[in-house]
Order: structure tokens, then C-alpha cells, then sequence
């Protein structure tokens, strides 16, 4: 695992700890999630995170721009208003939410009926009316306190949501990577017993994956159509061995060339020259191999992703995984 992503497994883990614990504020997890969002090149995150820290952008009208209102509905802060039936979203920052319900508590202890004081034949009745305007009053300061405790509660879910997501996405990279990574060193180990230097052609591949350019990865994927043909070619002379004409007989009858480049054909020959493998077996494979081939070779000629060329190195494992578990080693 590369060191950003091992920053961010560790960070989306302390945001987790944090808000579960309720050991930080709310502001400080948006800017923690932010940061998380910027490690994993998350530019919907960012973009996101950014409006929860710095507040929802508005056009000159004073209303809502578009693109921020379609990305606070889509992290829970939209609600329908009960006298019109349409559609908003509550605006406020976790800062000012807070700031509110401190504000909106101190109200409610200062409101009391003690020390009031009424006289006359209509006391009683001014009493109970001082009494119920204290509780009405109370009653809507009370929703006030609950309506943002809520609003609270949708923020601190959508930033709980984000790390966990990240951190579930990390930790089953890793332990596909980890897989990965044992299936690698089988492969590499019985790859040693059919090409002499595989270990250099490896290293070559795994050297260039790790440079951030298209270049570099051009090379790594020629590295993978080099390392087939060496496979090809070796498993061809140990089968055989001072074989010197153009064609040979497969068993389906079909004479194919195996000189020059074409290594597909030699690797066809030496996979029909194994009898547990079915035909069927043998022509998906091959398939396979054409498949992949044509990727690698649209690989080396064109521009190609950081993302393409693991996948072509991934399956190019797994092929060469599967062709050896299927030969027996002369």
C-alpha cells in the first residue's frame, strides 16, 4: 500500500474514533474529512467539504447556486417546507448550528414566572396566562434546540458515512493487495523454473509502474508482452527441444507457424501438448492471451491510464498463473 493511502486508512480511522468518542467538534471532522478527501483525490469530496466548511455558495439573487444546492440535498440537508411543499436545505455551518442551540439553551433557563407578581381580582387568571405564555414560549424554543440537534445529527452522520466508506474501500484494497501480493510470489517463484531472468523483467515492471508517467508505463506493458513471449519460448524449447521447422500439428489437425514472433502460437502448441487440458480450456486461454495482448500493444502505441496498466499487469498475472499451474515442469 502506497503512503497516501496508508495516511488516509489512518486518518479515516481517527475521524471514526473521534465522532463516535464525540472527542472533536464537528468543524474540526469537516476539515479532517476534508483532508481525507484531498489524500484520496476525491474532487466530489473536496468540493463537498469545502461548502461545509466555508458555507453554501449563492448567486447575486441571494439564492442557492445550483451545483451546491444539488450537493447539500444529496448529503442530507434537504426538507420540505410544510406551507409551501417545496423543496430547501438548511444552510447553517456546525459553528453556527451550535451557536444556535447554546444561545436558544440559555433562553429557556432565564425563563421563569418566579419573582412575577399580579394583584387585583383578575390575579389568578393573569397568572395561569403568564404561566401558559411562559410554556408556549418554552415549547417553541424546545423545538428550536431539537430541530438543530437533528440538523447536528445529519451532519455528523454524512462525515461518519464518508470516513467509513473510505476506510471499508482502503481496507479491501489491502487485503485484495495482500492476496494479490501472495499469488504474485507464487507465480514469481515457478516463473523462475521456466525463464532465467524473469526476476529482471519483473522488477522492470513493478520499477516503471511506480514513475507517474505515461512513458514509463508504455514500457512496463511491453515488459508484460516480453515476459509472454519468454514464457512461450522457453516452454516451447523444453517441449521441443531442437524443433527447427516453420508449422506444427496441433491435435485438432491444424498446422500452425511458430516462427519469428508469433510466441501465441508457440504457447498454443505447448498448452495442446498437454493432455489434461481440454480443447475448450486450451481455446479460452488463448483467447485470453489475444484479448490481453491486443490491450498491451494498445498500451505501448497510446497514451494508457495508471489504472489500464495495472489491470493489463494483474491479468497478465493471472494468465501466466493459470498456463503454469496447467504445465509440468520438464
Amino acid at each position: 500500500m502506497n503512503q497516501k493511502l496508508q495516511k488516509a486508512l489512518e486518518l479515516s480511522e481517527e475521524i471514526l474514533e473521534k465522532i463516535e468518542l464525540e472527542e472533536d467538534s464537528l468543524e474540526s471532522i469537516a476539515l479532517k474529512c476534508l483532508r481525507l478527501a484531498s489524500l484520496m483525490n476525491d474532487n466530489e469530496g473536496m468540493t463537498w467539504l469545502q461548502y461545509e466548511i466555508k458555507g453554501y455558495k449563492r448567486n447575486d439573487d441571494g439564492k442557492i447556486d445550483r451545483e451546491a444546492f444539488s450537493i447539500a440535498k444529496a448529503h442530507g440537508r434537504s426538507y420540505i417546507n410544510n406551507k409551501d411543499k417545496k423543496e430547501y436545505i438548511f444552510v447553517d455551518l456546525p459553528e453556527e448550528i451550535n451557536g444556535i442551540i447554546e444561545s436558544n439553551m440559555k433562553r429557556i433557563n432565564n425563563m421563569t414566572t418566579q419573582g412575577a407578581s399580579v394583584a387585583g381580582e383578575y390575579a389568578s387568571v393573569a397568572m395561569h396566562n403568564l404561566t401558559e405564555s411562559v410554556a408556549i414560549s418554552g415549547s417553541a424554543i424546545t423545538n428550536i434546540i431539537s430541530e438543530n440537534k437533528r440538523k447536528l445529527g445529519i451532519l455528523k452522520g454524512e462525515y461518519y458515512k464518508y470516513a467509513l466508506n473510505i476506510n471499508m474501500e482502503i481496507g479491501f484494497s489491502k487485503s485484495a493487495e495482500d492476496i494479490f501480493g501472495e499469488y504474485r510470489e507464487t507465480v514469481d517463484n515457478k516463473l523462475s523454473n521456466i525463464i532465467g531472468d524473469s526476476d529482471e523483467k519483473l522488477s522492470a515492471i513493478y520499477d516503471r509502474l511506480s514513475e507517474d508517467n505515461k512513458e514509463s508505463w508504455s514500457q512496463a506493458a511491453d515488459t508484460c508482452r516480453k515476459l509472454f513471449k519468454s514464457v512461450a519460448d522457453n516452454l516451447f524449447e523444453k517441449m521441443y527441444p531442437s524443433y527447427d521447422k516453420e508449422m506444427i500439428k496441433v491435435k485438432s489437425g491444424k498446422d500452425v507457424n511458430i516462427t519469428g514472433d508469433k510466441y501465441i502460437n508457440r504457447l498454443t502448441v505447448c498448452l495442446d501438448n498437454i493432455d489434461k487440458l481440454s480443447n475448450k480450456h486450451i481455446e479460452d486461454t488463448i483467447s485470453w492471451i489475444n484479448k490481453l495482448n491486443d490491450k498491451i500493444c494498445n498500451g505501448v502505441h497510446n497514451d494508457i491510464t495508471y489504472r489500464e496498466i495495472q489491470q493489463i499487469i494483474i491479468h497478465t498475472y493471472i494468465c501466466l498463473g493459470d498456463i503454469i499451474s496447467s504445465v509440468i515442469i520438464i
